[in-house]
């Protein structure tokens, strides 16, 4: 099964339905559209770690290239072993990936259904409010740091870009930017 109709048939089963326009929740205690919905939130969960792993790889300072394309900087990451380009995007609140790579990582075996943590409802940089499949990322690779357990929303858009957003960042700690060099810098 495609991993689009699993988050489809995911979303049925557990009675979500979310779009921007879409009817209003029937639900007295669902928060407005503009406020994210956490996953502990709609699943009564915490999603699940390894506490004998911590979630970042400690080490020496990494720096990585950023490249400066149309007007963004993109870096290099290594997501479930699969190299993939986001765009470094600080305004972002989780690693956004849309619904074509994930259906690649699926189809590789790196994404799982146990993986899929709920929906999330987010606001776009237009301000649209939307649904995504909210996803542990078992591993994503910057330089020579390597997270875990990591929080991602997949967008329900083949066109969206790849967003490396603070559900990653924030993890580091201190992140320095060189725009002289386009280096980033984790230290």
């Amino acid at each position: 099964m495609r991993i689009t109709q699993f988050l489809y048939f995911f979303a049925l089963t557990i009675g979500l339905s979310g779009c921007a326009g879409c009817a209003k929740s029937s639900d007295p205690n669902a928060p407005p559209p503009d406020e994210p919905v956490s996953v502990e939130e709609k699943s009564g969960q915490t999603p699940p770690s390894d506490p004998a792993e911590p979630p970042v790889s400690e080490g020496p300072a990494t720096t990585i290239q950023m490249v400066k394309e149309g007007g963004v900087y993109k870096i290099p990451a290594i997501v479930n072993d699969v190299p993939m380009t986001f765009v470094f995007d600080t305004g972002a609140s989780d690693i956004s990936i849309s619904s074509v790579e994930a259906d690649f990582l699926y189809k590789q075996g790196t994404l799982k259904a146990e993986d899929v943590q709920g929906m999330q409802r987010y606001r776009d940089a237009e301000g649209e409010i939307s649904a995504g499949m909210v996803v542990r990322l078992r591993t994503v690779q910057l330089g020579g740091r390597t997270l875990r357990n990591v929080q991602a929303t997949v967008v329900n858009s083949s066109a969206a870009p790849l967003l490396m957003g603070q559900s990653a960042l924030s993890q580091f700690g201190k992140i320095s930017i060189d725009y002289q060099t386009n280096s980033l810098t984790f230290e």
